[in-house]
């Protein structure tokens, strides 16, 4: 398989979401969802084609896989660990595949809402540099640790969560503590200016 769509496949703008776990990166997403057009809009993650084939690897409940219960956390170290040997051999191979899933191919507005892995990072800036926004969400450790949030070493030590803490050339930072001092609505309506932008560009 190759690591990259086909050639004349290209969004208007894409969206690549970064963020700890419990940092509130699906609530941001849902946010900003509400302020767009959903049939010009292609949500994906690159987890799903991760569980997708693990589940079929392993005959495990993908369903299960795909929700926040003890099952996916079960089986969580061995199937990172698999993926990064996937992404060794062919980097693009999940974000293609979560593209496609998606059936983002059609639509202007992607939003890939679980960018984690330096490789698939680096994918997203080599093949969609012109239309690319990188967003970082933070929110504290003990804002986390409210919504659920319990440290398990090989995971939130491990490359799924650490592998882009280097990064510092983000386009947008959201801090999503819950409080006063958060630029939640701000930074939504940033994107949503990136987005306009986007599409009344040729």
């Amino acid at each position: 398989m190759p690591d990259y769509p086909p050639p004349d496949v290209k969004p208007k703008i894409l969206l690549v979401i970064n963020g700890k776990r419990k940092s509130g990166k699906d609530f941001v997403t849902d946010q900003l969802l509400q302020r767009l057009e959903k049939e010009k809009v292609a949500v994906f993650r690159i987890a799903v084609p991760i569980k997708h084939y693990w589940a079929v690897k392993n005959n495990l409940d993908f369903e299960r896989l795909l929700d926040t219960s003890a099952y996916k956390e079960q089986h969580r170290f061995e199937m990172v660990k698999w993926s990064m040997e996937v992404r060794a051999e062919n980097y693009g191979y999940f974000p293609v595949e979560a593209i496609k899933m998606a059936n983002a191919y059609d639509k202007p507005i992607w939003i890939c809402t679980d960018c984690r892995h330096s490789r698939d990072y680096e994918w997203f800036q080599e093949f969609y540099p012109d239309c690319l926004k990188r967003i970082k969400i933070r929110a504290d450790e003990s804002v986390r640790s409210s919504r659920g949030f319990k440290f398990t070493t090989g995971v939130d030590d491990g490359p799924s969560e650490c592998d882009l803490d280097h990064v510092t050339n983000w386009d947008l930072v959201v801090s999503n503590n819950g409080s006063e001092g958060d630029n939640v609505e701000e930074s939504l309506n940033v994107i949503t200016n990136w987005i306009e932008d986007a599409l009344k560009a040729p």
